[in-house]
């Protein structure tokens, strides 16, 4: 009987968890860089190769491996992303700090390209302001993130405008339009022409980006820059003269185009 006991216990102690239990976390994988070090993975097995990435007890990544169909072997960042996504409130085995997201990223997605306006339409005046913006505003876009659907938030932060006379400036808006009984009105992104021409206007908009999944928000690291199209603008001088009245009534007066 004492033997019999005795084959019993060594059974057991053999086995390397109970039935339905997780393994033991032994692999780990640095969030921010994707590069195996300190805190994310949970091992899939009792052992680590060479390299300290999780293995099988065959050294083989096995049928155990992948999570939510990610090798963490080959897709070390989307593997911790995933789990963080997932983590559980009492989980201390996963990083409470999101994986860094950066807009290579996000690289498949793109935030609206928006339209450049220039106020008149399309011609100014001389040594008067121009006003020129652009439609952009604050939008989201859905797609996939690290192997998980997003949703992602895009923020125009500045606005860069080539006047086309060698003038180039920066603003932290897109600007506005002329308010109703305002024309000429000296505005953020207006600009004054010191010579008549035809001009070409370009613009760009830079945008930040904040991804949503899993009822939480990770900023995306770094900025995306969408150009606008181009925008003729014409400038004119202009001469004023005092007249008796218009050239209807009086066609031969100064300005009026009578033969």
């Amino acid at each position: 009987m004492r033997a019999v006991l005795g084959l019993l216990l060594v059974v057991i102690a053999g086995v390397a968890a109970p039935w339905g239990m997780p393994q033991t976390a032994v692999c780990s994988v640095d969030p921010s860089t994707g590069t195996f070090g300190t805190g994310v993975f949970v091992g899939f097995s009792e052992d680590c190769n060479s390299s300290t990435q999780p293995v099988d007890d065959d050294g083989s990544y096995g049928d155990d491996a992948p999570y939510y169909g990610c090798d963490p072997a080959t897709d070390p960042r989307e593997c911790a992303f995933q789990r963080w996504v997932d983590r559980e409130p009492y989980d201390d085995t996963v990083p409470t700090d999101p994986v860094v997201i950066t807009v290579r990223d996000v690289a498949q997605f793109q935030p609206s390209t928006s339209e450049l306006i220039v106020e008149p339409n399309g011609w100014g005046i001389v040594n008067r302001p121009v006003n020129v913006f652009t439609d952009a505003e604050a939008h989201t876009s859905t797609g996939t993130v690290l192997g998980r659907p997003v949703t992602i938030s895009w923020q125009p932060v500045s606005f860069t405008v080539d006047y086309g006379d060698g003038t180039v400036t920066s603003h932290t808006a897109p600007g506005h339009a002329w308010a109703d009984g305002q024309p000429w009105a000296q505005t953020e992104t207006s600009h004054v022409y010191t010579e008549s021409g035809d001009y070409v206007v370009s613009a760009s908009v830079e945008y930040s980006a904040v991804v949503h999944v899993g009822g939480t928000q990770v900023p995306v690291l770094g900025t995306v820059t969408i150009d606008t199209g181009d925008a003729a603008v014409s400038i004119y001088w202009v001469k004023t003269r005092l007249v008796r009245g218009d050239c209807i009534e009086f066609p031969l007066d100064p300005g009026c185009d009578a033969p």
